[in-house]
């Protein structure tokens, strides 16, 4: 986090350290996820896109997903399934192509 010093008006830096993801986030739902929409700006740029987040944990069928939005640069519709650890084969398989209509 930037803060400006009140006695010389100059930005103060935290220290850049290598940290895990899971000291961080200790939760991929209830802290990870809401990070990644607050944070839009931040994933679109390692993501190299504009991207605008809308919802999280938006409903499509029996799941969720976990961050919907679009890329500003292309209008394009974008999802995110994101993950603290390693997935499974079995995993995957949930995350099979489909197309879905938005609910509202």
């Amino acid at each position: 986090m930037t803060t400006v010093d009140t006695t010389n008006g100059l930005p103060l830096l935290g220290t850049p350290e290598n940290a895990e993801a899971r000291d961080v986030w200790k939760h991929e739902t209830h802290t990870f996820t809401p990070w990644l929409l607050a944070n839009a700006e931040v994933l679109g740029d390692v993501l190299g896109m504009a991207l605008a987040l809308s919802a999280a944990e938006h409903p499509v069928g029996g799941f969720s997903l976990d961050l919907i939005g679009i890329d500003e640069a292309t209008n394009e519709t974008v999802i995110i399934e994101n993950q603290l650890q390693k997935r499974t084969t079995a995993t995957w398989a949930n995350c099979s192509p489909t197309r879905a209509e938005p609910t509202r």
